[in-house]
């Protein structure tokens, strides 16, 4: 994302450009919401003088570095109370909760950007709650009481 374009970002489509490990290109949806919030950021950049080809460009127009954006990342969660972690969790975190509310695994693995979906079987694991509770659903036992 630290390499995220302005010219990558299809507003009226919500599709990202990106490009991944290899410089594999991959077309990421996103959600109306996020485009609210990216709208409202790139005019606070204006109003900071801000100009940059980088959709998170420093201050300088440059592109934000890696160490800049983790230190920026856990300003914000000391200020939220929240333990450390990394960027990397909230892919986690995504991909987990876009199992949980039904997603599929196909179309998860395309949006990470994984080249086979066993990549994503293996670091996504679903907790036994999740699964006790699909499993309730769908019983056919349970439909009949």
């Amino acid at each position: 994302m630290l390499n995220l374009r302005q010219s990558a970002v299809d507003y009226d489509n919500l599709i990202l450009n990106v490009f991944g490990k290899g410089q594999k290109e991959r077309l990421v949806p996103f959600s109306p919401e996020l485009r609210k919030r990216l709208f409202r950021f790139d005019q606070v950049k204006g109003k900071k003088g801000i100009r940059c080809e980088f959709l998170f460009g420093g201050v300088s127009g440059s592109r934000w570095e890696k160490r800049n954006s983790a230190t920026s990342l856990y300003l914000m969660e000391r200020k939220l109370g929240l333990p450390q972690f990394g960027w990397h969790r909230l892919r986690h975190t995504f991909a987990t909760n876009y199992l949980r509310r039904g997603g599929d695994i196909v179309r998860l693995s395309m949006v990470l950007g994984h080249t086979q979906i066993t990549t994503t079987q293996r670091y996504l694991h679903l907790l036994t709650a999740d699964l006790s509770a699909s499993h309730q659903k769908l019983s056919i036992l349970n439909r009949l009481g």
